[in-house]
């Protein structure tokens, strides 16, 4: 019975903490619909852990004989956020996305890479505005309320739907998704 108590917590140790801590990053760094603790959850966690371990493994002989603290914040903290940063570098890639899309939802796909450069964006009021969707420009992920925040405001022509010029000292505008009926993208 010791025993089985001292494997779990071996497991608990060196798979689940590491594995926790590179699901959290992950899911910080995507858009992901929920972040409840499932079985599949739990599932992800032992599987993002047990490469770590391996990678821990794999990288020990050469780094860390004879140096217990380095070796144990490396395998404990370092290696793990490290990896899910790459984990999610790669989920957000062009590449990636056509096989597995992670954005949960049609707003996450369309800014998650920023593909746009213009906008046009029509309010349910009725009124059209549009902007330069730059590198500053923000879009919020999923789970937040939709709002978009682009760089330069542009004065739109309301009959040809075309970006005229850049509003003067235009220091951006900033759009709660609520009020949005559309939005193209150019």
């Amino acid at each position: 019975m010791f025993e089985d108590i001292f494997n779990f917590q071996s497991v608990f140790i060196f798979l689940f903490i590491p594995g926790f801590l590179m699901y959290r990053v992950i899911t910080l760094a995507l858009p992901v619909k929920s972040i409840e603790i499932t079985s599949k959850t739990a599932i992800e966690v032992i599987t993002y852990g047990t490469v770590n371990y391996f990678l821990y493994i794999l990288m020990s002989p050469y780094f860390f004989i004879g140096k217990p603290l380095i070796s144990n914040a490396t395998f404990f903290f370092l290696t793990p956020v490290l990896l899910a940063l790459l984990i999610s570098y790669l989920l957000k890639s062009k590449l990636i996305r056509k096989v597995y899309d992670v954005a949960p939802t049609p707003w996450d796909f369309l800014f998650m890479n920023k593909d746009a450069d213009y906008v046009i964006i029509e309010l349910k009021d009725g009124s059209v505005i549009g902007g330069h969707f730059g590198l500053k420009s923000r879009a919020t992920e999923f789970p937040r309320e939709k709002e978009i925040f682009v760089e330069k405001e542009w004065v739109v022509d309301k009959v040809d739907e075309k970006l005229l010029y850049e509003v003067p000292d235009s220091k951006g505008l900033w759009v709660n998704g609520s009020e949005i009926k559309t939005i193209k993208l150019f």
